[in-house]
């Protein structure tokens, strides 16, 4: 998908590999080896989509995100069909109160008033226009284009019809960008600045990295992890001030809520110290949770563990993976924070940056499928690295800290495969939406949790370990590039 010598390079004319911006780029390997594993995938996402909507009468966005009508706005006005984008519609109902973060509704204000910006630009500009529907869709376009920016960017140099298999595969044909899209949550808003931390990070640019960082942050909050990485490479000044700089534009934001300033600001922290563990119970089975303590449960249900032990044990375990939730989070963030010093120069810039983004997602008990999204831009760096020149491939760091398990791990991760089961084999549904209850989950959608929590750990291993110390060949090593900035 990026730039780089490959399978198909032959296929392309002399004349196009040259140097220069505007000469076209084969396929690197790294990106025919994504295809390999994402284009099955994709066929067999569209057969159980088939499936699943015909035989079964079951819509598919209600097996990877939300039930279509989710009932957050007036349908008859306001919504595209029956359905609302209910993260984005939710700024009808919360600030028409005036103020959410001391309202009725305060639990569901628990974003930064940043966050809410632009959807409720895209909500007043719809009402200007007089059509309701305007609004949701406009903000669905803006954020489409905002998830697509990662494939565009490694494919920037590469043939039209690699491009467009960009946008499919490493973009719109993925589980984390429909869900998203069908949540209208400004997560995926945070896609280019993410990305431009990336590319910044893997180019040691630490000044730009911060900026994107801080910017990210402000869309959602536990962004700011990523300073982890200028922290490991020493650069403290970056640290400091883009904590500063997010705290102090994090409140700034309030300010366009001025009538309930400052007390609005001290309600949302407030609100966001009472999001503890429990926010979602580990045993509610829709909206499905992928946290870690959710994943280890579902291991213990889909190995029949739960079932072997009983209802009262199985209640036992969920009240200890509550209880013990938060030393979950600090024990991710500690062991992901050293595995990024261990492996900062064994790793390459995706890897490393997956890493980190993974270790962002864990700061939290509960994560939805649609926060996945940023490995959207793990994805594009992994098959374009940001250090390399067009026409050349990063070299392998050995049999276990190649690429090609990452990359794998992200097709298996993204693919919108759904496979209806019952709920009840994993937990006890809670949630009812007028008189639908939830009866049915994805086993595809139930076993991303614990995929990407071995993920997590896959890429600890790797960090932690040199590659003769697993059994793999030394291969060869890239010199860190931060050695060389620190020097200078």
């Amino acid at each position: 998908m990026g730039g780089g010598t490959g399978e198909l390079a032959s296929a392309v004319p002399k004349s196009e590999t040259g140097p220069g911006p505007r000469q076209r780029q084969p396929l690197s390997q790294a990106g025919i080896r994504f295809a390999k594993f994402a284009v099955p995938l994709s066929g067999l996402a569209m057969v159980s989509t088939s499936f699943a909507s015909s035989y079964g009468g079951i819509a598919p966005t209600e097996l990877l995100s939300y039930v279509v009508d989710d009932m957050w706005c007036d349908t008859s006005t306001q919504a595209i069909g029956l359905h609302c984008f209910g993260d984005y519609a939710l700024v009808d109902d919360l600030f028409g109160t005036g103020d959410p973060w001391h309202s009725a509704l305060s639990g569901n204000a628990s974003w930064p008033a940043a966050a809410w910006l632009p959807a409720i630009l895209a909500y007043r500009l719809g009402a200007l226009i007089g059509v309701g529907w305007v609004g949701g869709l406009l903000f669905s376009v803006v954020s489409i284009l905002a998830m697509l920016s990662p494939a565009w960017w490694a494919t920037r140099h590469c043939a039209v019809w690699i491009r467009a298999s960009a946008l499919t595969l490493g973009g719109a044909a993925t589980a984390p960008f429909i869900a998203t899209i069908d949540r209208g949550n400004p997560v995926g808003l945070t896609v280019p600045l993410l990305l431009w931390a990336g590319v910044a990070y893997g180019r040691r640019q630490w000044v730009a990295l911060t900026c994107a960082v801080v910017g990210a942050s402000l869309l959602k909050p536990q962004m700011i992890v990523l300073l982890l990485l200028p922290l490991l490479h020493r650069r403290y000044r970056c640290v400091v001030l883009g904590g500063a700089a997010s705290a102090a534009l994090t409140v700034a934001g309030f300010l366009a809520f001025p009538r309930a300033f400052p007390g609005n600001a001290l309600a949302w922290v407030h609100e966001i110290v009472n999001r503890t563990g429990d926010y979602q119970p580990l045993n509610q089975v829709y909206p499905y949770n992928i946290g870690i303590g959710r994943s280890f449960l579902t291991l213990l249900d889909v190995t029949g563990v739960g079932t072997l032990i009983g209802a009262d044990h199985r209640q036992t375990a969920i009240g200890v993976l509550t209880i013990a939730g938060p030393s979950l989070l600090v024990a991710a963030a500690g062991i992901g924070a050293l595995a990024l010093w261990r492996g900062r120069s064994r790793l390459g810039t995706g890897q490393s940056f997956a890493l980190a983004l993974l270790v962002c997602l864990y700061t939290s008990s509960t994560v939805y499928l649609y926060y996945l999204v940023v490995l959207l831009v793990a994805l594009a760096l992994l098959v374009r690295d940001p250090v390399e020149h067009p026409g050349t491939e990063c070299p392998e760091r050995g049999r276990w800290h190649s690429r090609w398990g990452s990359l794998a791990a992200i097709a298996l991760i993204m693919a919108p495969v759904v496979v209806p089961v019952p709920a009840r084999w994993f937990g006890r549904s809670v949630v009812s939406f007028g008189q639908v209850e939830i009866l049915t989950v994805s086993l595809w959608q139930v076993m991303v949790g614990p995929l990407v929590l071995a993920w997590f750990g896959w890429l600890i291993v790797t960090s932690m370990w040199p590659p003769h110390a697993l059994g793999g060949s030394s291969g060869s090593r890239l010199p860190d590039p931060s050695v060389q900035d620190m020097r200078s």
